[in-house]
């Protein structure tokens, strides 16, 4: 038999006021806690990149659920890396291929 948690709640937050509200790092990427955030994140819209606001939140780690390569989930080159979506070299900047 499955018992509810009754004293669980669920919170509506966009990726910014979440990462805002848990996230170990204020707006200037200083650390403000000392705590270990894992962020799950599923099925990301596709065309669009949560994880560099999520890395630049001060989460610890980040788990993607989703297709990757040349699926619909995020984008094809920023959240997963794969070359044949980058198109501009700012895209890479910093970054080796």
């Amino acid at each position: 038999k499955i018992t509810p948690y009754s004293n669980a709640s669920v919170e509506s937050l966009s990726v910014s006021q979440a990462i805002s509200k848990h996230g170990s790092r204020d707006a200037n990427h200083e650390r403000t806690q000392q705590k270990h955030v894992i962020v799950l994140c599923s099925w990301m819209p596709m065309g669009e990149d949560w994880t560099e606001e999520i890395r630049n939140g001060g989460v610890a780690e980040y788990i993607l659920i989703g297709e990757k390569d040349d699926g619909n989930c995020g984008d094809n080159w920023k959240t997963w890396g794969n070359p044949d979506f980058c198109f501009s070299s700012e895209d890479t900047e910093g970054e080796e291929m």
